[in-house]
């Protein structure tokens, strides 16, 4: 049995530690993100076997996906995306994670261009343009470029299939990830299975 569970968080740094002048829309998504992240920090305190049973957390962390995406595109209203001296660093990176966590997975490839232009102007990082990029092309049933998305296997964290795996870890090198075994080797230790299906925080 295959289960995908999305990892991000040992990539970015939180948009709280980013620091902005007030603004109405930052602060609306900086909000969002604080729910996008309840469900997802419940899944880290609990091991593999207990996320795949507990459907109502499931449930809920799509409806806050859910809701997130719609309300992303209201405040984006005609703009293809938003813009660091619109909402600041905070709100970017806030946004960030909630279309990288969307079901709408158009609305996905839509931002995508959007983010990899800020990436490589320095408003977002190259990691998280990675871990778009790798998550549309996932969806796409597609191998991923830089490995920074993961599937449970058999109860066992392994790396999405990955292009030229062989060159990885210079990809990964060149955009600033660390090595991908040592990534590996943390993404285990936060979705730990143990033999009575709890999970070890």
């Amino acid at each position: 049995m295959k289960i995908k569970l999305f990892i991000f968080s040992l990539l970015l740094l939180p948009s709280c530690m980013i620091f902005d002048p007030p603004n109405p829309t930052r602060s609306e998504l900086l909000q969002m993100e604080k729910i996008d992240q309840e469900p997802r920090n419940q899944m880290s305190n609990e091991g593999i076997d207990s996320v795949k049973r507990d459907t109502l957390l499931w449930h809920r962390m799509a409806r806050i996906d859910s809701l997130n995406t719609k309300r992303l595109k209201e405040l984006l209203g005609s703009a293809p995306w938003f813009s660091k001296d619109s909402v600041g660093s905070a709100g970017l990176s806030a946004a960030f994670i909630m279309v990288q966590h969307s079901p709408d997975h158009e609305f996905q490839k839509r931002c995508l261009p959007y983010i990899e232009k800020q990436a490589r102007n320095g408003d977002l990082s190259m990691q998280e343009y990675a871990m778009l990029l790798d998550r549309t092309l996932m969806h796409d049933n597609k191998p991923q470029v830089y490995g920074t998305q993961f599937e449970e296997v058999n109860g066992e964290m392994v790396p999405y299939k990955i292009d030229d795996e062989a060159n990885v870890e210079k990809r990964r090198d060149e955009i600033g990830l660390m090595p991908l075994k040592k990534y590996t080797e943390l993404i285990r230790q936060m979705y730990p299975k143990s033999g009575n299906g709890k999970l070890h925080s």
